[in-house]
């Protein structure tokens, strides 16, 4: 038994969320680290809806991977996109709050007027404070007590030889199907920070809301 996040899922929702909130425009698609495994899933999720997109007006200035996961090399290349591209950009995908965070430094130091939806992934505390200012669109909040009681529910079903609660299967080097438990997270915005963040005990609305 295997139980981890969707990561493919996650993927497509936030490509899913990012097309419903810019439809045509300058987008920019960051990867991840090449060496990490995460990294294809979640790029392979989100192209399903950012690659339609591509015939209907919108414009990839840049879609490469981010060495290390590293903020501030994604910083520094969606500055180098922008200033190429007459500093013109709509739209940020990124797969994690670091590299979202790298991408809304870029866009404050370039000084863009129009505003730049930016996604990212991991309900980071610095991230939840830019959804308040503006700085980005989304986040995914991962719950790790719900991985957490799965893994204690699914563990009490194997060992009392019981049958176990899976979403999906999965095939290993072997060729042996693996029965999985899948989590894909929820999606944070502006309007349901307090629902999903505070209401849950995640942060604290002094956290989310003071000035530190």
């Amino acid at each position: 038994m295997f139980i981890g996040y969707d990561t493919y899922k996650i993927g497509q929702n936030l490509g899913k969320h990012l097309s419903e909130r810019v439809y045509k425009g300058n987008f920019i698609v960051l990867k991840g680290d090449k060496g990490d495994f995460n990294t294809h899933f979640l790029y392979d999720g989100a192209n399903k809806y950012i690659e339609p997109m591509l015939g209907a007006g919108a414009n990839v200035i840049l879609n490469d991977y981010v060495p290390g996961w590293s903020a501030e090399t994604a910083k520094e290349m969606v500055k180098k996109a922008v200033i190429a591209n007459d500093m013109k950009l709509d739209a940020v995908l990124c797969p994690n709050d670091g590299l979202a965070g790298g991408a809304a430094a870029a866009v404050q130091e370039l000084g863009l007027k129009n505003h730049v939806i930016i996604v990212g992934m991991d309900a980071e505390l610095a991230a939840v404070k830019r959804l308040v200012a503006g700085t980005q669109d989304a986040t995914v909040y991962m719950d790790l007590k719900n991985m957490a009681s799965a893994a204690v529910d699914q563990a009490y079903a194997l060992a009392k030889g019981e049958k176990v609660t899976a979403n999906s299967e999965i095939t290993n080097d072997k060729g042996e199907k693996i029965q999985v438990y899948l989590i894909t997270g929820e999606m944070v915005t502006k309007e349901n920070i307090d629902k999903v963040l505070i209401e849950s005990g995640y942060y604290t609305k002094e956290q989310v809301y003071g000035n530190n």
